[in-house]
């Protein structure tokens, strides 16, 4: 039997713009997009909360672990910030990523991204809405 994860130590703090921006993604008046990035364009919108760290964290992890082995399709949910792309909800999965050092790594990009990069999008908001249930219940 594998031991439970309290996800309420996850809430992430705060982020106005994110909580905004999956606002307007869920009644459609923010366009998602489906991109493949470099992972060094990943950054935590607080970079000292570090939910892995915990005891919790590391077991979600574990399970976050076996659902990409699994081949689970697991993207975060970034927007556009000072030329890099903020995940500011999914914090655990970036850390998972973060131990397997993809070079590059799928992600759901809130906005019309840079017409320099190549995505499929925007997306059928019957879709955007199973990815955010599908979201909340990551681990």
């Amino acid at each position: 039997m594998s031991a439970s994860v309290d996800v309420t130590r996850f809430e992430p703090p705060s982020d106005p713009v994110y909580r905004f921006l999956m606002d307007g993604a869920a009644d459609g008046s923010v366009p998602v997009y489906s991109l493949s990035v470099p992972f060094e364009w990943l950054l935590r919108h607080d970079p000292f909360w570090a939910p892995e760290r915990s005891p919790d964290g590391q077991r979600a992890m574990q399970k976050i672990m076996a659902r990409l082995g699994d081949g689970e399709n697991l993207r975060p949910w970034v927007y556009p910030r000072g030329g890099k792309l903020i995940v500011s909800d999914d914090y655990l999965l970036l850390a998972c990523f973060a131990m397997l050092q993809p070079p590059t790594l799928g992600v759901w990009h809130l906005l019309l991204p840079d017409p320099a990069l190549r995505g499929k999008g925007p997306l059928p908001l019957g879709r955007v809405h199973e990815l955010i249930v599908a979201s909340i219940t990551l681990v």
